[in-house]
């Protein structure tokens, strides 16, 4: 069973899950009766454990799994994104690709759809672009999901510093 301790070594919360995850503001996953929620520092269920899955999932969201679906819910276990999708990415920017089908699109960390699934293949956000790769190669999207950079690269890495590594056909 798992438990947490503070950084002088003393039980603060006693090992009582079968499984826990690492505290992301000040919330951690935990499983209990076979589901996860989300525990405060002390080690009281802020979200009841009512999920397949939840981990954090960047930008103060948490990805959920229910019934083999997948949303988000914020710090005070509200859904934001319906479990309703194939997958979900962590959150950048303020976005996050979702998965339908075998298609993905982009989504707001409030659960406004960008775009409808177009990409055979996302990545996320970096420095304002995010990988997607589309019938002619991997471009860089916006935003809006709006193609900023041509699909003109076999293989393309994320922007760092205002570079990004690429290679040609």
């Amino acid at each position: 069973l798992y438990g947490f301790v503070d950084q002088k070594g003393k039980m603060v919360i006693p090992p009582q899950y079968p499984s826990a995850r690492d505290f992301k503001l000040g919330l951690a996953p935990a499983k209990a009766d076979n589901r996860f929620g989300l525990i405060d520092r002390k080690g009281n269920w802020i979200v009841p454990p009512r999920y397949e899955q939840v981990w954090y999932a960047g930008d103060e969201r948490w990805g959920i799994r229910q019934n083999g679906q997948y949303g988000a819910i914020d710090a005070e276990g509200q859904v934001v994104i319906p479990p309703q999708y194939d997958q979900l990415y962590p959150f950048r920017e303020g976005l996050s690709h979702y998965m339908e089908g075998n298609l993905w699109g982009i989504i707001s960390r409030s659960g406004e759809v960008i775009t409808s699934p177009k990409f055979g293949l996302a990545w996320s956000f970096s420095e304002g672009l995010a990988r997607a790769a589309t019938y002619y190669g991997i471009a860089f999207v916006d935003h809006s999901g709006a193609i900023a950079i041509a699909p003109d690269f076999r293989d393309v890495r994320d922007f760092s510093e205002g570079r990004a590594r690429v290679q040609e056909y």
